[in-house]
């Protein structure tokens, strides 16, 4: 092969006779990069978004936007993947070229698309609807995703990501497909997948998630369906039409009223069982203050149901949900759960802590799968507790709190509990088996009459997520930094690890918030300044407020199920890189605007407002 550059070629002919001699200059072979794919536009007010998937090979993706009176010319670095052109004319066309450039600075040839401004009025804000009929069929290290789509004239496409634990790549499938193999998984392993809709116009649905456990298919453990057992169940249970158990306990050898269901009565359950979650309910004597039930497994979680998601077991006096996730998690081959709840003897406790909870019922919550002690969950959807609580005269809801008591008797209170006046219940989150208590805590501030704040800001004060000033005031005007409110932020969800590092210049170790910053940046809710600072006593903006709240939902995979808002007037002001979790958390409730229409993106947030926002995302856990 001759190499790039110039070289002199000498000809002679056979005989000697004729010589000639010329220059040539080769080239070198020009590689170009490969495009962008799945390009999205949506129009907005005088604007146009842009998203796409990044080729492997490239560094920037370059933009030629032409159409009206000028073009435009720019390049967005690989890995963004989504870009905002501002100050366009509504009701133009405008063509969109597109090209990648890779570090030799070779450009591809690109390819163009179109996309017209529309005035806000004009603008579809709409989430198409949902899929319907989705099933998994599962088989040898594979699951098979069935759906049907809606009919909505916009759809464009249905996006699968990973959902919970499960980590994959998202994937995108064209209408009118209707299904989806995943291979290479791994037998007896549950995969958790959510669904959501695209449409030409940018929006996005909630989702519905499906789960499935592959299976070998020679595995015996599989359910043909309709053999439909009714009525009484050799364990003395029942299980009713819409798969729902009911049994009654039995006293076990310690005098401790006891209950276990066996393999038929697990398997008509299943077979019959309507919705994704199935519920037992224990028929206890109204004086039972302890119960264990154990329940087999081995057949739910082999099957690889699509529909059961959670076990619910009712004790008659606490409701403790599981999901299979958690067991199949706890154990591969599981093929036992038990489930125990207590009240516990208060008098055990130190009398500190008998003072602070007074006459509260104090709850002892154990879980084993195959009798091996199941103590730590993730404080969101692998265990759900319900225990009743009496709402006195003049009490808040949302001052009711629920407390974890530590082996040694401190009182932690779970941010995520809350009261529902429904049930007359106080739900929440354990990340840990053991002593738990609801109680009532009271909190106000003198400065605190406007009633927009009221509520969040007391029942943030009631389970110490924030605190008052001093004097009995809260000062809901005053302002709040930048590590005052990721450290709220961090706190309600849970996510603060002690061991956290970072090298941010002005975030020292052994400050109050350097623990919930650090923890923040290593999860990648918050980055750096370009100059490496974080900018901790620098009063927030509300965007920068809305960032980072949208930021630490997606970690913990809060759901967000709020329907398209009005866009702000204001939207143009709006930084690039907050113009999605603004959306985001407006479409939710979890921000308004000013009362005029406008966000106020880069305005310091005062106390109150913060308080509201940190309230509202505890209200959605």
């Amino acid at each position: 092969a001759v190499k790039a550059g110039t070289a002199n070629i000498t000809v002679t002919t056979v005989d000697g006779g004729l010589t000639a001699t010329a220059a040539v200059t080769v080239e070198a072979a020009v590689s170009k990069p490969g495009d962008v794919t799945n390009v999205k536009v949506v129009p907005g007010d005088q604007q146009l978004a842009f998203t796409w998937e990044d080729p492997a090979d490239i560094t920037q993706v370059k933009f030629v936007v032409s159409g009206g009176t000028d073009t435009v010319v720019y390049t967005v670095d690989q890995g963004v993947e989504s870009s905002v052109v501002t100050d366009l004319a509504n009701g133009t066309e405008y063509n969109i070229h597109l090209s990648t450039i890779d570090a030799d600075g070779n450009e591809s040839d690109g390819f163009s698309v179109k996309g017209t401004p529309k005035a806000a009025s004009q603008v579809d804000t709409t989430s198409p609807r949902e899929v319907t009929g989705q099933k998994v069929i599962v088989s040898d290290q594979k699951l098979i995703l069935s759906w049907t789509d809606p009919t909505d004239s916009d759809l464009d496409s249905i996006k699968i990501s990973g959902h919970g634990d499960t980590e994959t790549a998202d994937v995108f499938v064209d209408k009118g497909v209707e299904t989806y193999t995943f291979e290479g998984l791994r037998n007896r392993t549950q995969y958790e997948f959510l669904i959501t809709t695209l449409d030409t116009h940018g929006n996005e649905s909630s989702g519905i998630v499906v789960v499935g456990t592959p299976r070998a298919n020679d595995d015996g453990n599989t359910s043909s369906g309709g053999s439909g057992s009714t009525g009484n169940t050799s364990d003395g249970a029942e299980v009713n039409d819409n798969g729902q158990v009911s049994v009654k306990p039995t006293l076990n050898a310690n005098g401790k009223a006891a209950a276990k269901l066996g393999a038929g009565t697990m398997k008509s359950a299943l077979e019959k069982a309507t919705g994704d979650t199935l519920q037992i309910k224990v028929e206890a004597a109204a004086n039972r203050n302890e119960l264990e039930i154990e329940l087999p497994v081995d057949e739910l979680l082999s099957n690889g149901s699509a529909s059961i998601n959670t076990i619910e077991v009712d004790t008659g006096f606490a409701t403790v949900t599981v999901s299979t996730k958690l067991i199949s998690r706890s154990s591969e081959a599981a093929k036992n759960v038990t489930i125990s709840v207590a009240k516990a003897d208060v008098s055990r406790l130190p009398a500190e802590t008998q003072d602070q909870l007074k006459d509260a019922v104090v709850y002892d919550f154990n879980l084993a799968v195959d009798g091996k002690k199941v103590s730590e969950f993730d404080g969101r959807s692998d265990v759900q507790v319900a225990v009743p609580y009496e709402l006195q005269p003049g009490e808040h809801p949302n001052k009711v709190v629920i407390y974890y008591i530590s082996d040694n008797g401190e009182l932690k209170v779970v941010t995520n509990g809350k009261y529902n006046a429904e049930t007359g219940n106080v739900e929440f989150k354990p990340k840990h088996s053991g002593k738990y208590a609801a109680a009532y805590v009271e909190a106000s501030f003198k400065d605190v009459t406007k009633a927009w704040a009221k509520d969040s800001i007391e029942a943030l004060a009631a389970r110490g997520i924030v605190s008052g000033m001093g004097e009995g005031q809260f000062k809901p005007d005053g302002k709040v930094t930048r590590a005052e409110f990721i450290t709220m932020l961090m706190n309600v969800f849970g996510l603060t690890d002690a061991n956290a590092t970072t090298t941010l210049s002005d975030v020292k170790a052994g400050a109050w918030y350097y623990d919930q910053v650090a923890t923040a940046y290593q999860l990648g809710i918050v980055s750096g300044r370009p100059n490496g600072s974080f900018g901790v006593h620098e009063e927030i903006t509300r965007q920068d407020m809305a960032v980072m709240a949208y930021q630490a939902a997606n970690h913990v995979q809060l759901q967000l199920s709020g329907s398209a808002s009005e866009a702000f007037t204001d939207r143009l002001a709006i930084s690039d890189y907050a113009q999605k979790a603004v959306a985001a958390m407006q479409a939710e409730g979890i921000i308004n605007g000013m009362g005029n229409g406008e966000f106020a993106p880069k305005q310091q947030a005062t106390r109150a407002q913060a308080a509201v926002i940190i309230h509202a995302i505890l209200d959605r856990m």
